[in-house]
């Protein structure tokens, strides 16, 4: 087996004797022999600043070679810092400047172009924890999620203050590791006290950052007149907040004390002085805030959980920003947890507006974004509306949108429910209607859609062909474009062998990952061969399946095989290429693609030495590698293996003509790459 280029796997500190191709400079002309040039990259870097690398002495270019930058500067034997054209010798000291990027966990580099040949210094800027400005009193606030970026091999972390989940894991203070690509969140204890800093300080390696949560300000209350109208199990507390715990609904006064806390018991219900609008705790922490509103009183969520009733055009502050309940009885669900508030519409529809200046008089009705029944909205606290999903609020409701449990196989990502008719499409459509149309568009005709609610898999047919998929997350709403964080940009169905892909159609986005037409056989055959088989779902649309002491990754095509019978015998066969097939009980056959576990880790691992560069899925069982401007075909094994504690320090390592990639739970995965 060949490898190719050089300057890829020297990126990774792989010791491999490989070809380069014409322009390239080789890694290694031996498999102990140096290249001309290596600069180490530099990680965690500060933000907007200029980086110098470390020195580097060159040699192994023979003769003198011409020597050239973009986008940084070079010296030469201690000489002054120029990014002119120049000449590089055997014997040379060379350094490198970069300006940091000014966002973090953000990749730069200098390309240097020596005799033709390509050589880079990449420099990566430290994590930043965002900080919350208006966390409620005494509550465990969790950071949004950070990507690890910038590390090669694992590094230690620990906490100081507070506690770390990495990948979605328990939460501790105990300190450990983490790689590259990993997510993390921090979780700190708010103060008691109002307007005050609490910070945990995160250490990854040797670069330390904070995660600041300041609770927030309110005006305190001298006597409860000047809040209530009605002071019925109304408490004024020693700290200038007010609690109540009453069966009946307390009223506010038509001018309250702006900006007061007003902490409810479970169960107690406050209203707005025109008795339109009322708040019903739902949980022990639930705690409001007086709002002047120009016309009416107002609340707006502080911490906890509510249901919510306006019987009519209610202007609820959210944040810097508004909702606006239209002109019926509408129904809502809110819930704040520190760094956002979620709210569910039940029935009606309701219009958000970043507009810290509306007032009951200035605010229309149809102003702003609206939010339909059977939604929800998430506002962070700059009054920003950052998603619309479709679904309720804690996903229990068995409405679209709403998490299925598909029978014979674990999932690690939600399923999400397709049948049910949207208000958002006048509710005379479901979310696979918005499938059906999207795949039309795919293949330029129309077919036919078919659904199971026990296996979630919708089943589509076009042009004499069967396609099985199954949707991935939460429906969401498009506000002005692709939302961030899909890793699968849209792309023909009928081309993508792995199957996996956004599709976005009528206004709403749905990732959908090819998948077997029946879990069930799938789950029949495992257990014939292994009592103790297991099936799971990974939440990038992959297939593992654990048979016999042993974990297997796949990407089932979306296209399936023939078919049409029923009472088959499901088993698994193999074609002349070595990949492994599937056929149901239908007699559909199904190529099971090998696949990344966890293609994210490699993903940021390659962005970590080029920001440019990137891992996707190509189908087919390969996926692609753009590194330095070119592109490279990785062929992933099905199995995964335990790491080896032999290389417990590294990512990425070579055994013979395979390469090794290292995942955050400890597994590893082999791939070669085919020339």
């Amino acid at each position: 087996m060949k490898f190719r280029t050089a300057h890829l796997l020297l990126a990774f500190g792989l010791l491999i004797a490989i070809p380069a191709r014409a322009g390239e400079l080789s890694a290694y002309a031996a498999p102990t022999a140096r290249a001309a040039l290596f600069i180490p990259t530099v990680n965690q870097a500060k933000l907007n600043a200029t980086v110098t690398s470390a020195e580097v002495s060159v040699s192994g270019l023979g003769a003198p070679k011409p020597l050239s930058i973009a986008n940084g500067k070079y010296s030469l034997n201690g000489g002054p810092y120029t990014d002119k054209s120049g000449t590089l010798s055997d014997g040379d000291k060379l350094k490198v400047q970069v300006q940091s990027a000014a966002q973090a966990n953000t990749a730069t580099r200098a390309t240097l172009t020596i005799g033709g040949q390509t050589v880079y210094f990449v420099v990566t800027t430290v994590f930043v924890i965002p900080p919350v400005a208006a966390a409620p009193l005494n509550a465990a606030v969790i950071s949004s999620t950070v990507t690890i970026r910038g590390l090669l091999k694992p590094a230690r972390i620990q906490i100081d203050g507070g506690r770390y989940s990495i990948n979605g894991k328990t939460f501790t203070d105990l300190p450990g590791f983490i790689v590259n690509g990993a997510k993390l969140r921090i979780r700190v204890q708010s103060s008691h006290l109002p307007r005050t800093l609490t910070s945990a300080t995160v250490t990854i390696g040797t670069v330390s950052t904070p995660f600041d949560v300041t609770t927030h300000k309110f005006t305190k209350v001298a006597k409860l007149s000047e809040v209530l109208s009605d002071l019925d199990g109304a408490t004024l507390n020693d700290d200038g907040t007010v609690s109540i715990a009453s069966a009946k609904a307390v009223k506010l006064l038509a001018k309250p004390l702006a900006d007061a806390i007003i902490k409810l018991t479970k169960g107690t219900p406050l209203s707005n002085n025109a008795g339109t609008l009322t708040f019903t705790a739902q949980s022990d922490d639930a705690s409001l805030k007086t709002k002047d509103v120009g016309t009416a009183s107002a609340f707006q969520v502080v911490s906890g959980s509510y249901a919510v009733q306006s019987s009519g055009t209610n202007l609820i502050p959210v944040g810097n920003g508004s909702l606006r309940t239209s002109a019926c009885s509408t129904a809502l669900q809110m819930y704040n947890s520190g760094l956002k508030t979620q709210t569910f519409v039940q029935n009606c529809t309701v219009y958000f507006q970043a507009d810290t200046a509306a007032t009951t008089a200035g605010f229309a009705a149809e102003t702003g974004t609206p939010v339909y029944a059977g939604e929800t909205a998430d506002v962070d606290e700059e009054g920003s509306l950052s998603a619309i999903r479709i679904g309720s609020l804690n996903g229990d409701q068995n409405l679209p949108g709403d998490p299925l449990t598909p029978s014979g196989v674990t999932v690690e990502e939600s399923v999400p429910r397709l049948a049910g008719t949207l208000a958002r499409l006048g509710g005379t459509a479901s979310l696979l209607d918005v499938v059906k149309a999207g795949l039309d568009g795919q293949f330029g005709t129309s077919g036919t859609i078919s659904y199971s609610e026990t296996s979630g898999v919708a089943t589509y047919r076009v042009g004499g062909k069967t396609y099985h998929f199954l949707p991935l997350g939460s429906p969401a709403v498009r506000l002005g474009g692709t939302l961030a964080g899909n890793r699968f940009a849209a792309a023909s169905a009928a081309t993508s062998a792995s199957g996996a892909f956004s599709l976005a159609s009528q206004g709403i986005e749905i990732t959908l990952a090819g998948t077997f037409g029946y879990f069930a056989d799938l789950d029949t055959s495992l257990k014939a061969i292994d009592p103790a088989a297991t099936l799971q779902i990974r939440s990038s649309g992959a297939i593992q399946m654990r048979l016999s002491g042993a974990d297997y990754v796949c990407a089932p095509s979306s296209n399936a095989s023939g078919g049409g019978a029923s009472g088959q015998t499901p088993t698994f066969t193999v074609d002349g290429s070595g990949l492994f097939g599937f056929v149901d009980s239908s007699g559909a056959t199904q190529t099971l693609y090998p696949v990344f576990a966890d293609i994210t880790v490699a993903d940021q691992t390659v962005k970590a030495v080029d920001g440019a560069g990137e891992v996707s899925d190509s189908g087919a069982g390969n996926s692609t590698m753009t590194l330095g401007g070119a592109s490279y075909t990785l062929k992933p094994e099905y199995l995964l293996e335990t790491a080896p504690d032999s290389h417990s320090g590294e990512l990425w390592w070579a055994d013979g003509a395979k390469i090794y990639l290292r995942y955050n739970d400890g597994t590893a995965q082999s791939f070669t790459m085919p020339q």
